[in-house]
């Protein structure tokens, strides 16, 4: 993080600062509400349910990011090394984000109005927070809320926040 940060200048500055912000008030929540635990163990069978969701949602969300128009982030291009940047910092962002939305908001409402509302309720709290880069665009948000949507399902499924979080960084990495 340090080098990231340390890096990229200014423009990143704050974004990276966010990322480490978003990722250790996910941590300290998640251990606040003690709603996730680690399994430091996989077995073979494990790894290849995590596979399947993070192919699963990385399905989702192409086939959605194909129907719903993109728009660019206001990054500026313009640089020699901004592509390289570009790529940590979605891989970064994708885990701060997964940790945040995931391992603590996913839990917090499926331990709070049960799965069936839990999971498209953070689907929803990931487009509103998504709102600050994407605007009001009713078609981005819809697009956000339903790639939120499956990857907490996918991290309910496989009780792994590593799941949607692969899937996460490979989406970041292809579109960024």
């Amino acid at each position: 993080m340090l080098i990231f940060l340390g890096t990229f200048g200014s423009e990143f500055m704050l974004r990276g600062v966010f990322a480490v912000i978003l990722i250790l008030s996910g941590f300290v929540l998640n251990i606040v509400t003690r709603r996730n635990t680690v399994e430091t163990n996989m077995s073979g069978q494990s790894q290849t349910k995590v596979l399947v969701w993070v192919a699963a949602s990385l399905l989702v969300i192409f086939m959605t990011s194909s129907i719903v128009p993109l728009l660019k982030l206001g990054i500026d291009t313009s640089g020699s090394n901004v592509w390289i940047v570009l790529k940590m910092f979605g891989m970064l962002i994708a885990v701060s984000e997964e940790q945040f939305f995931r391992a603590f908001a996913t839990n917090l409402f499926i331990g709070r109005v049960g799965v069936l509302m839990g999971i498209p309720l953070s689907g929803v709290f990931f487009a509103v927070y998504h709102s600050a880069v994407y605007g009001t665009s009713p078609s981005l948000l819809i697009f956000v809320a339903l790639s939120g949507t499956v990857l907490s399902y996918a991290a309910w499924r496989t009780q792994r926040v590593s799941t949607p979080m692969i899937a996460h960084i490979i989406n970041n990495f292809l579109v960024s």
